[in-house]
């Protein structure tokens, strides 16, 4: 009887297909094992159910071949422009870039809490892709 271990049950998001990862013990070194899986996932989401299939005739998973695993949000960092501005009663706010995004996706940000009187203002960054988060969300600006 082979042996059938998950690993890394929660993976961080990619934008490309991902599945927890196996160990087999007591393999014989140099077998085929022709391994195929099922219901890889790219987004974020949890209990996303998943199973392993062995080719191999010469061997048999008695237990352990399905398990379930999660992706959680990539965490994004904002670089933010500068937050200093002189007051002309327009509404002014430093904007941010989003650093770490994966391949083609694409994340919008928006901006709230940005006050236009003389003083000092925090705003606030929000993005709308589930599969991220940010880090440094809230920038403070002075207005003089």
């Amino acid at each position: 009887m082979k042996t059938l271990t998950w690993n890394n049950n929660s993976i961080v998001y990619t934008a490309e297909e991902q599945k927890p990862t196996e160990t087999i013990k007591n393999a014989v070194s140099g077998d085929d094992l022709q391994i195929t899986y099922s219901n890889k996932y790219v987004n974020v989401g949890t209990d996303y159910g998943f199973e392993i299939y062995v080719g191999n005739t010469n061997y048999f998973i008695e237990t352990g071949a399905t398990t379930t695993y999660s992706i959680t949000k990539k965490a994004l960092t904002l670089t933010w422009s500068s937050a200093n501005f002189v007051f002309n009663a327009t509404v002014q706010y430093p904007t941010a870039t989003a650093n770490g995004i994966c391949g083609s996706d694409v994340v919008n940000i928006s901006y709230a809490d940005y006050g236009m009187d003389a003083g000092t203002h925090t705003v606030t960054a929000s993005i709308d892709n589930n599969n991220y988060s940010i880090t440094n969300a809230t920038k403070s600006k002075q207005y003089s």
